[in-house]
């Protein structure tokens, strides 16, 4: 066996061949240190190369900077003259104070240069950075006679000198400042402090004799030293022989090598650079001693470790020839060792292997090793243990160095033998050394078996442990014999308290009360065999606690002995569960009995119903035996109740399993009907499974006939109160007529006091009679919460216009506060929140004499499609006494008497605001204080519809603008600065005039938002000092509580432009759209207008004369022939007979409306667009105009963008001026005139005109509704036409209150409508109609040639289709009322009226042949 062989062959030493040994290694450390000092003196030559470089960089940007300053002074010197126009007009001190400055600031921004002169061509130094005691002269310096004499040469260095300037030692960098002939003007020089020159070379280590020196190049003079020496001198100079000085003169520009100095005799090597710019050289060196420091110390060691070598190598040779003999002794007795080994490995029966620990091959294997794997060994030799072992090559890797390492030498592996049969062996293995390296021996052990045996006994265990612990009851095994506890789960530890050593001390006598004594014991063991049995024991735990055990138990057998095995459970629970029921079983007897309410069980498995004896009492049923109780119930109940109780029962079945609900029965042993309360819930199984409800009956038949006779009741009173106040309505709208009728005839002032005295005493009765007919709708159920979209802001707006006079009487203050959060778009019933809110505000205007009225809304929570507000309203009015409150929200209560007697009204104001809010859902809240105000406010839910009022891009016009509110009104001043924080704008406040003025002078203002009433300094005041103070300020927003036309007048009076103003209150969208809005309130820019490129003709079917003329004026200014027919049947014979390129088509008309007649000329005209006109803009009714033929759908009121639009998609169209008479346009509260101008290219007395038809034609709306009380029809086809009109006319909210009560049939608004409708009426009149009398009685008169003139003229536009304006017409028939009768008058005034060109034309050419004639 080769591999134990061990190489006994040691080489006989010599003592020649020791000599010549340590004679090499001499010589090999001998050159090793000559070569580490020639790489010493290199490394010294690059390491000084490098340090001088660097310094001499720094240097040349110090003398770079200094020469950059000579260049900004020479700039200073030659311009300041040219720049500053008084420079040569000032004196001598002055011009050198000026320049002295320049040249001081140029020497703040540079360390490295203390002083710059400026001396004229004499040399006299007439500017300097340090102020000069005395006058000093240059010229003989050497440098500027080197400059003086050199024309080609602008800049020269001093040698050191020392400076009368500085007061210092310093080198001199001059420049030359010449004129074109380059002659000398004058010389500016920087002074260098040598001192800084030192303190860079001091910065650099050279160890503790090295030099750092800077020279002049040309003269070789020393500029400065580091360190200084006493023998030398600064501006001392070099002999020609010096190396350097000779390397420089040469022309080298850099270099290195080693010289012995002159100062000291020491030896350095040096390095020497040149500057590229400047005359200079830097020069660095070390002495010898420092960069041979390391050298030496390195040689000093080495010959230390050589001779220590040499006196080890000596005795390891005597003791290597000593060892050589004991060598040849052992390897005869490792060869005797080596057999027995062999002979023992080939024939022991364990298997044994040997494996090259190296590469994993196997090197050898006995006979056992060949049985076991089935391989020869011949076959063995040729494997690796990885053929064997089913391991990775990666994991046996690791095995084997774990086993080279001695880290373990027992391994469990699975092995592969010959036949492919895995076996799992114990492998024993350890590294043997060889002369070849490791090898392993290895002593394999087959252990499959007895892991298999393992592996079965573990299983077992695990699944009684599992069996045990995982079971819920506690188990225990106890020694029959002594009672000893012997074995036990978790569950018995944890269930008794103990640990597990305690639990192994334990005792039967430990756990159970009820043995005390071996022989009780015995007893129970006795009743204990093969076959379980169950038995309940008082036991007690560790911590002395008693409970109810519920105990299995058998006899096991373990082994030869007998062991008692016991299953225990905690029954505590269930044993107090069994006591409550039986009591609760107990008390529910004597209740159900006492009650007689029945108890009932249904199974809904089985549909078996149980039934106690109380129910059957209670349906007058004899309990009998094999009864189907769910067929009785069914049988008994009223076939008209039983799908109604059997569906509810169905219902809980299917959801939350409560069922609750009364119902009729029929007994069965006297057929009388009884009321039968049931309320149940559903059983549970425990798999939460629905299986039974069980519930009660009771007979509530006496309280529901109660309930009913009260309802009736009600019903009845309800309804009755609605029929009375019907009927004193209809007398009551008699009188306010006749009232009306009488004030119109003339009356003496004392009646007419007293009429209006009368109708204001009508107009309260009707009042309380409406809120009586609201409450009784209330009370009776038929009142109805409507879904519909509403814009909030017009809600706002709308409210705002109802109060805003008695505001205004009253000078009060009225603001609203909106959360910018709260979307304008919103679901609800408008008409009943304004009807809260008016009766909130109402309240709070009636009962405040001075201070405020605030609306505030705000959100409280938000979601996906729903919002939660709050709506508050508060006063500063005579509040409400503490003891009073509680009357307030009881119908036809008031605070007291003498409220009512004082303020008026019926008390039933809030209790119909109180049950609106609830039928919303909502709840009322208010809060008051005696003499200080109150507060009343409601909370609603919601829906909104996402809506985007702020455009993003009008917010970056303002993003980052200075907004500025002025306003003496802390709660306005809030509000407007949370809505302006909403949109992401900053914005500062100030409380008045004055304060805003201060803040305007300071800060730049973009925008200010102004109240104009304040104390101090108004808004307008504000303004006026502005402007008389040339501040101009691009934006400016005035609000008013006031009349708007008042402060506009007040504005033109004082001379003062406004901008843009806006009325308290406000909403944010009214705000947002004030402010983006790019119109103005002193000069409106006008918007472009379109027109038909040719003629075209039109029909307008429109019933209403009013909106014939709106609609036909709009149309005639766009280019279209108007022709106008009056109802859908005339529209159909006239479209019939003519060809028209549109029709624009009402839907509402008598004799045949807009949807039939479209369809008629559909019949024989498919081609015409037909457009309808209506105020129904919903999805639906558009969707039944497209049904019907028509091709558009256009809103009432007529927007003309929307209009061109439209006609963009049928005509060509052009862009025109709009240069329109709007000179006399004025203000008139609740009419929004510039919305006309807009949409109507015409004449302002066009507009003017449509406004006094309005006027005629409505006036007297309250007698007009009255004659129409009585025919419905006739009464909604009147409020139809109103909404058209106003609308078109842009009465906001005449169009708004007439299109409520039109489409929600709600007459309670009629009397608002009314009200409001006259005040705009009175408005035109005071307003309109005294302008068109006026420019009537303007007109001139015309003399008969210029009347012919004038028609002929006329004709020819009318022929032509030119536009005519008010004006002329007007003009024409006053000069004409004197020549022709009224008759014919009035004739050609309809005809221009209708636009009848052609009836017109003829009348006209009839009349001017007659004045021909005269």
């Amino acid at each position: 066996m080769n591999f134990f062989k061990i190489n006994l062959n040691i080489k006989n030493f010599t003592y020649g061949w020791f000599i010549f040994s340590i004679l090499i290694i001499i010589l090999l450390a001998s050159l090793q240190a000559y070569f580490e000092y020639k790489r010493a003196i290199e490394n010294t030559k690059i390491s000084t190369s490098n340090v001088t470089m660097l310094l001499t960089k720094k240097l040349e940007n110090d003398f770079e900077q200094a020469e950059n300053i000579l260049k900004l002074a020479e700039y200073v010197v030659l311009t300041l003259p040219k720049e500053n126009n008084n420079f040569y007009s000032s004196s001598f001190d002055q011009k050198k104070k000026i320049v002295n400055d320049k040249f001081r600031f140029l020497l703040s921004s540079f360390s490295n240069v203390s002083v710059i002169n400026f001396a004229n061509k004499e040399g006299d130094i007439l500017y300097s950075s340090n102020d000069l005691s005395f006058p000093i002269n240059t010229s003989d310096r050497e440098y500027f006679e080197i400059l003086k004499n050199n024309k080609d040469m602008d800049t020269a260095f001093s040698d050191v000198v020392f400076s009368l300037t500085s007061n210092s030692n310093a080198i001199i960098q001059a420049r030359a400042i010449r004129d074109e002939n380059k002659d000398l003007v004058g010389v500016l020089t920087a002074l260098i402090d040598v001192s800084t020159i030192n303190d860079t070379l001091s910065s650099i280590n050279t160890g503790k004799d090295g030099v750092v020196l800077i020279r002049n190049s040309d003269t070789s003079s020393l500029i400065a030293r580091y360190p200084e020496v006493e023998n030398v001198n600064v501006n001392s100079k070099l002999p020609d022989s010096n190396p350097t000085i000779v390397r420089v003169n040469n022309g080298e520009k850099i270099g290195s090598f080693e010289y012995i100095a002159s100062t000291d005799s020491k030896k350095r090597i040096g390095s020497f650079l040149v500057m590229d710019k400047y005359p200079f050289y830097i020069q660095t060196a070390i002495s010898e001693k420092e960069y041979l420091h390391q050298w030496k110390k390195n040689l000093l060691i080495a010959t230390i470790l050589i001779v220590l070598f040499i006196i080890a190598s000596f005795l390891l040779f005597r003791t290597m020839r000593a060892n050589y003999f004991k060598e040849l002794k052992l390897s005869k007795e490792i060869k005797i060792v080596k057999n027995r080994f062999e002979n023992m490995f080939k024939v022991h029966s364990a298997i044994m292997l040997l494996i090259d620990a190296k590469t994993g091959n196997i090197i050898d294997a006995n006979i056992s090793a060949c049985k076991f794997y089935g391989y020869t060994l011949d076959e063995f030799k040729k494997l690796n243990i990885s053929n064997i072992n089913v391991l990775s090559k990666k994991d046996i890797q690791d095995k084997i160095k774990e086993a080279k390492n001695f880290n373990n030498n027992t391994f469990i592996f699975p092995h592969r033998l010959k036949s492919g049969e895995i076996k799992t062996i114990e492998s024993n293995t350890s590294p043997i050394k060889t002369e070849k390296g490791k090898i392993l021996f290895s002593i394999i052990k087959d252990i499959s078996k007895h892991l298999e045996l393992e592996k079965a006994i573990q299983e077992e265990k695990e699944r009684y442990k599992n069996l045990t612990n995982y079971s819920s009851d506690a188990i225990f095994i106890l020694n029959i014999e002594d009672g000893k506890l012997v074995e036990f789960n978790k569950r018995a530890r944890d269930f008794l308290g103990y640990d597990n050593n305690e639990m192994k001390e334990l005792t039967i006598f430990d756990l159970d009360l009820d043995i005390n004594s071996f022989e009780e014991y015995q007893d129970v063991v006795s009743k204990i065999n093969e076959i379980p049995i169950y038995f309940e024991r008082v036991h007690k735990r560790k911590d002395g606690s008693e409970y109810h055990a519920g105990i299995t138990s058998v006899k096991i057998k373990l082994g030869e002995k007998e062991y008692f095995y016991a299953s225990i459970r905690d029954i505590t629970e269930q044993k107090e569960i069994e006591a409550k029921i039986l009591d609760t079983t107990l008390k529910l007897e004597l209740a159900t009995t006492a009650s007689k309410q029945g108890i009932w069980r249904l199974n809904f498995a089985t549909n078996s119903l149980e039934l106690d004896d109380n129910m059957y009492k209670i349906y007058g049923i004899t309990p009998q035996k094999d009864i189907n109780n769910y067929e009785l119930w069914s049988n008994a109940v009223l076939e008209e109740d039983l799908p109604i109780v059997e569906e509810k029962i169905n219902i809980a079945k299917d959801t939350n399993g409560t069922f609750d609900t009364i119902f009729r029965i029929k007994r069965f042993d006297n057929n009388e009907i009884r009321y039968i309360k049931v309320s149940a819930i559903c059983q549970f199984d425990e798999n939460g499974d629905k299986i039974a409800m069980v519930g009660s009956n009771i007979d509530v038949t006496e309280l529901e006939i109660a309930k009913i006779k009260a309802l009736k009741a009600n019903e009845a009173k309800s309804k009755f109160l609605a029929n009375m106040s019907h009927e004193i309505r209809t007398p009551l709208n008699g009188t306010i007529g006749l009232i009306n009728l009488v004030l119109d005839t003339p009356l003496n002032p004392l009646q007419n006091d007293y009429l209006n005295k009368a109708i204001q005493a009508s107009n309260s009765l009707l009042n309380i009679i409406n809120d009586i007919l609201d409450y009784s709708k209330i009370e009776i159920g038929k009142l109805d919460i409507l879904k519909e979209p509403f814009y909030l802001n017009q809600l706002l707006e709308n409210i705002s216009n109802i109060f805003g006079y008695k505001i205004y009487e009253k000078g009060l203050e009225f603001s609203f506060t909106v959360d910018p959060k709260i979307n304008n778009n919103l679901i609800g019933d408008s008409l009943r929140l304004t009807q809260i809110l008016n009766n909130f505000i109402g309240n709070a205007i009636k009962f405040t004499q001075k201070g405020y009225v605030h609306v505030d809304i705000n959100l409280i929570r938000k979601n996906e499609n729903k919002l939660l507000l709050d709506f508050s309203v508060k006063d500063t009015g005579i509040g409400i006494a503490l003891e009073n409150q509680s009357k307030l929200f009881k119908a036809f209560n008031q605070e007291d008497s003498s409220t009512t007697k004082r303020f008026g009204g019926t008390g039933l104001g809030l209790v119909i605001a109180k049950q609106l809010v609830e039928l919303m859902d909502g709840e009322v809240y208010f809060s008051s204080i005696k003499d200080k105000g109150s507060t009343f406010g409601f909370k609603i839910e919601l829906e909104y519809i996402k809506d985007t009022m702020l455009i993003k891009e009008n917010l970056k016009t303002y993003v980052d603008s200075n907004f500025l509110i002025i306003d003496d009104s802390e709660i306005d001043r809030d509000y407007l600065k949370k809505v302006l924080s909403s949109w992401k704008i900053d914005s500062l406040s100030a409380s008045n005039g004055l304060e805003a003025y201060e803040i305007i002078t300071r800060e730049k203002i973009d925008y200010i938002i102004v109240d104009w009433h304040m104390p101090e300094l108004n808004g307008l005041e504000l303004l006026k000092k502005l402007q008389d103070n040339n501040i101009n300020i691009p934006n400016i927003l005035m609000i008013t509580a006031h009349n708007k036309q008042e402060l506009l007048n007040e504005a033109q009076n004082s001379n003062i432009y406004i901008e843009k103003i806006i009325e308290k209150p406000f909403t944010p969208s009214t705000l947002y759209n004030t402010i983006f809005d790019k119109k103005i309130e002193s000069k409106r820019v006008e918007s472009k207008k379109m027109k038909l490129i040719s003629l075209k003709k039109a029909l307008i079917v429109e019933d209403n004369e009013i909106n014939q003329l709106v609609t036909s004026q709009m149309l005639e200014s766009i280019g279209f022939d108007i022709d106008i027919a009056n109802d859908g049947l005339e529209a159909v014979n006239m479209a019939n007979k003519s060809n028209y390129d549109i029709v624009f088509m009402d839907l509402q008309m008598p004799n045949m409306d807009g949807f039939e007649a479209t369809k008629k000329i559909r019949e024989f005209n498919k081609k015409t667009p037909i457009v309808a006109l209506s105020a129904a803009v919903m999805d639906k009714d558009k969707e039944l105009t497209s049904l019907a033929g028509m091709n558009n759908h256009l809103a009432k009121p007529l927007i003309r963008s929307e209009l061109e639009s439209i006609l963009k998609q049928y005509f060509e169209m052009e862009l025109i001026d709009n240069k329109l008479n709007k000179s006399n346009t004025i203000f008139i509260k609740g009419i929004n005139i510039s919305s006309v101008i807009e949409n109507y290219n015409t004449d302002i007395n066009d507009i003017y005109r449509m406004y006094e038809k309005f006027y005629k034609e409505y006036k007297d709306i309250d007698k007009d509704l009255a004659s129409l009380k009585n025919s419905e029809k006739e009464y909604f086809e009147y409020l139809h036409k109103l909404k058209g009109v106003s609308g078109n006319l842009h009465i906001q909210e005449v169009f708004e209150t007439s299109k409520k009560i039109y489409d929600n049939k709600e007459l309670s608004f009629s009397n608002h409508l009314i009200e409001i409708t006259k005040n705009i009426c009175e408005n035109i009149e005071n307003s309109i109609l005294p302008i068109l009398k006026s420019s009537q009685k303007d007109i001139k008169t015309l003399d008969l040639k210029e009347l012919q003139n004038g028609i002929e003229k006329l004709i020819v536009d009318l022929k032509d289709y030119e536009y005519i304006s008010s004006e002329k017409i007007g003009l024409l028939l006053d000069n004409l009322k004197t020549l022709l009768p009224k008759k014919d008058i009035d004739l050609l005034n309809k005809s221009f009226e209708k636009s009848d060109n052609e009836t017109v034309i003829s009348l006209l050419e009839n009349i001017l042949k007659d004045l021909n004639a005269k």
